[in-house]
């Protein structure tokens, strides 16, 4: 069974996938976090990320081990299930939908199993 703080957790992975996804295809890009870290610095604090990125000074060395860090698959792109790993958090579901159903889905099926996410869309 899933826990209050679970949802809470899994929601700030939700909130972050939903933020950074800039073109909404449910995975995070290099660029994408870049971009949205260097917009707004509650991301890079939340994730212990240099609050300025840029080539010479480290900082773009440092966001690029922990970018490598989160991204497991070593393909360049990560998806909600590695981002919730690398937090320590089990997510609502494998992976964020782009644009599919609702969060109060993901958290039944988080919940009950994925027939009842699936019904609430």
């Amino acid at each position: 069974m899933t826990s209050a703080a679970d949802l809470r957790s899994a929601a700030q992975v939700w909130d972050i996938m939903r933020a950074v996804d800039a073109d909404g295809d449910g995975r995070l890009s290099r660029r994408e976090f870049l971009a949205k870290i260097r917009r707004d610095r509650k991301y890079a604090d939340f994730l212990r990320m240099p609050p300025r990125i840029k080539a010479g000074d480290g900082s773009l060395e440092r966001f690029t081990e922990i970018f490598a860090a989160i991204n497991a698959a070593c393909d360049g792109y990560i998806p909600q299930n590695e981002l919730a790993a690398y937090l320590g958090v089990k997510p609502c579901s494998a992976e964020v939908p782009s644009r599919g159903p609702s969060f109060k889905g993901l958290l039944l099926a988080s919940a009950f199993g994925s027939s009842a996410g699936e019904a609430v869309q």
